[in-house]
């Protein structure tokens, strides 16, 4: 009796992919063979038994099938595990609100196999990522599918951070030509920790030269921090012009006058305000009494608005009166007459022009100053071109005495004629008679 071999047939399971195993005892690898026992073995001279046959890996195995009498058939059966395809991930740079993140950028899986790949939000890839291209801060999962079917997954982090807090506060407002410091701690207080820069334009492309002294109108901070992320945010500054002030130098007065600046001349042109007179340029002395200025100087006018204030300087100008130095000229004898014109009298008198007058009011003049004939106080004018002087000047004309003569008698030679006698002048006024 020969019997025939029992009739094994193969079907080798298909290919799964790592880490799954093949199970050989499933009953399509053997689908279509005789009834019999089955074993499984490592090598075709059934010598080495496979331990667990339900779960092997990548290889070629054998089966055995023996349908007793001693009759056995041993098939090779191929299981096909396909290794996971390699999927490489390079978390992507971290961005700054409000920019997003894009998973799908090639450095994100470079050194990964070939495949497809598809982005999810859950490590079961159940959960599909909608807008890959396009994420904010978590973590999401890429799966690589490769030819063989297989996939593998793998987390990639997404980092968006939140740009820093800047907190403006406009500076208060100035006057001008005074400037503000846009660097001052007040400026940003409650801001975030951070490098500050200062600018011109909302781009950040024109930097502002000096932040600490700036003029009017808006400006732009920029705060860094440690994650490199910026905000930039407007800072409006105000500075007030200051009131305009004019000023126009009242006309110089002669000593002992004195000079009125609180009159409309002086500050004519003006915006309105208050006005305040100082004799410092920082306005810190008051004038005593600016209405009635006796002192040659510069004063100073401050201008107040009620918002700013403007300080101008106002030159003061009280010329000194020309020396006039009066000798009285000597007495003289009627009819006689004094000549006030003669440099004697006004000898030591600063230069200037002379004029001659009957009043110390300098209304009437004197008609003949180089023959006064009238014993009297007359006045000298002496103009400088700038400013007056006026003096008295003495004069004495006296008048002759009063001499009678009474001829004496005739007598008969060779008498004579005593001209000493006491009735020749009779009636004359006391005096030496020569």
């Amino acid at each position: 009796t020969v019997t025939a071999s029992p009739n094994l047939v193969i079907t080798d399971p298909a290919a799964v992919c790592a880490p799954g195993t093949i199970d050989l005892t499933a009953v399509a690898v053997t689908a279509g063979s005789d009834p019999g026992t089955l074993t499984y073995w490592q090598d075709a001279g059934a010598t080495v038994v496979e331990g667990t046959p339900g779960a092997v890996g990548n290889g070629t195995y054998y089966i055995q099938l023996d349908i007793g009498g001693g009759c056995t058939s041993i098939e090779a059966v191929v299981a096909t595990v396909n290794p996971s395809p390699t999927l490489v991930i390079t978390d992507p740079a971290a961005v700054c609100s409000p920019a997003t993140v894009d998973l799908t950028a090639v450095a994100v899986t470079v050194g990964s196999d070939p495949g497809t790949l598809t982005y999810w939000q859950d490590a079961l890839a159940t959960v599909p990522e909608a807008t890959p291209g396009a994420v904010g801060t978590g973590t999401y999962y890429i799966q690589l599918l490769d030819g063989n079917g297989c996939t593998s997954i793998a987390a990639v982090n997404a980092t968006v951070n939140p740009l820093p807090n800047l907190v403006i506060t406009d500076p208060t407002a100035v006057c001008s030509p005074g400037t503000v410091d846009l660097t001052a701690g007040a400026v940003t207080a409650g801001s975030d920790p951070g490098a500050l820069t200062y600018w011109q334009d909302a781009g950040a492309t024109i930097p502002e030269g000096t932040p600490a002294a700036v003029g009017n109108g808006t400006y732009y901070i920029q705060i860094q921090d440690g994650n490199g992320c910026t905000s930039i945010a407007a800072v409006n500054v105000t500075v007030t012009a200051s009131p305009n002030l004019v000023i126009t130098d009242p006309a110089a007065v002669c000593s002992p006058g004195t000079i009125d600046l609180t009159v409309a001349a002086v500050t004519a042109g003006s915006d309105a305000g208050t006005l305040t007179y100082w004799t410092d340029a920082g306005a810190t002395i008051a004038l005593g009494v600016p209405n009635a200025v006796a002192t040659t100087g510069t004063y100073y006018i401050q201008l107040d608005n009620g918002t700013c204030t403007s300080v101008q300087a106002v030159n003061v100008t009280i010329d000194p009166l020309p020396n006039l130095v009066i000798t009285d000229p000597s007495a003289v004898c009627a009819p006689g007459t004094v000549d006030l014109t003669a440099a004697a009298v006004t000898v030591g008198s600063d230069a200037g022009t002379l004029t001659y007058w009957t009043d110390a009011g300098a209304t009437a003049a004197l008609a003949t100053p180089n023959a006064v004939a009238a014993t009297g106080t007359y006045y000298i004018q002496l103009d400088n071109g700038t400013c007056t002087s006026v003096q008295a000047v003495n004069v004495v004309v006296t008048a002759a005495p009063n001499l009678v003569i009474t001829d004496p008698a005739a007598i008969c030679t060779p008498g004579t004629v005593d001209l000493t006698a006491v009735a020749v002048t009779a009636g004359s006024d006391v005096g030496t008679l020569t």
